[in-house]
């Protein structure tokens, strides 16, 4: 039977017949994170066949290793004699989270072993987690939530027995929009977030987290939460990165969409749009002006953007079909995971 034990802030362990330790990451480990990715199939890239697969691979391990890099404190991993690396952990406090809830908020970035089996890997995931713990006591960590592929079984199990708790399914649609010549005619263009909107913008986005994880979470307060949403959706105007969309009628502000265009040529050869908030006036609900600002979007989308990604809570039946009606297929699905401590 597989054995742990503790010496000075390092665990050592038999695995795969070979003793492992589990250690902070070193400035050399970050040039062997090739090792836990060679058979990892998880992520959404890496879930897109269209994709180039080895660029998938690079792409989430210029990720991880840039994530190494700014948060060693915070990054461990279980390494062969050898120092082959065969897990790791990564995660950090989330500042801005911290600030708006009044409490130490953390987060799981990463939970990756090699393949080994499944028990060999809760094994060895269940030494990274006490290492968390052990951070999470000293840092007096409130609340830390994980999102983990829905397909890595012993990741999922390894955080219930930490004491993590189910909270949302996130599914990942997508559509491909090289070669696609014509779209649905929208009734409505949009356009640019002005400062004039933010009244109307605070309004709606108050309307939008009925199914945010914040607000299922019953220990968030509910204000707060709401509140948390009405911030995104404003700090989205003002990021380089983000461009927030109006749904103007009449002269007067009724929806807005938050969108990302990420220029991925390196790896892909082509640009990604990753759409995130949307928001509808509550009394136009029912309408079809849902249906109307999601294909309104898509346009806007496909004047610079190669493929487009939407994640959103699979509970939100009405949005899976208006995704379903604009031809998005089903790519990944998410668990996110909540634990108070």
């Amino acid at each position: 039977m597989d054995s742990i034990c503790e010496a000075n802030e390092l665990n050592t362990f038999t695995a795969r017949r070979t003793e492992l330790r589990v250690r902070h990451i070193e400035s050399d480990d970050v040039y062997r994170i090739e090792n836990l990715t060679r058979n990892y199939g998880y992520g959404t890239y890496l879930r897109d066949l269209r994709l180039p697969q080895d660029s998938a691979r690079q792409l989430l391990i210029d990720q991880m290793t840039d994530f190494c890099r700014e948060y060693p404190e915070t990054t461990w991993v279980a390494a062969e004699e050898d120092g082959t690396l065969v897990g790791l952990i990564g995660f950090r406090t989330m500042a801005w989270d911290t600030a708006h809830f009044g409490f130490n908020v953390a987060r799981i970035e990463y939970l990756i072993s090699a393949k080994m089996g499944y028990e060999k890997e809760i094994h060895l995931k269940k030494a990274l987690l006490e290492k968390f713990d052990n951070w999470l006591q000293k840092q007096r960590i409130v609340f830390v939530s994980a999102r983990i592929d829905a397909s890595d079984i012993s990741s999922l199990h390894s955080l219930e027995n930490n004491g993590f708790r189910f909270i949302e399914n996130l599914v990942t649609y997508s559509r491909d929009l090289r070669g696609v010549s014509q779209l649905e005619t929208p009734k409505y263009s949009l356009r640019l977030f002005r400062d004039e909107d933010k009244e109307a913008l605070t309004e709606i986005a108050q309307h939008t987290p009925e199914y945010s994880r914040f607000i299922v979470d019953t220990r968030f307060n509910r204000k707060k939460s709401v509140e948390l949403y009405v911030s995104w959706a404003l700090n989205s105007a003002r990021s380089s990165a983000d461009r927030l969309l109006i749904l103007e009628i009449e002269n007067k502000p009724l929806g807005f969409f938050t969108i990302r265009f990420e220029d991925l040529s390196r790896y892909f050869g082509m640009r990604i749009c990753t759409w995130g908030l949307a928001g509808l006036s509550p009394r136009l609900r029912g309408t079809g002006l849902g249906y109307q600002l999601f294909l309104s979007t898509l346009h806007e989308t496909k004047k610079e953007a190669d493929i487009v990604y939407s994640g959103f809570v699979l509970r939100h039946i009405r949005v899976t079909r208006i995704h379903e009606k604009l031809g998005f297929t089903y790519l990944s699905s998410y668990v996110t995971l909540h634990r108070w401590t």
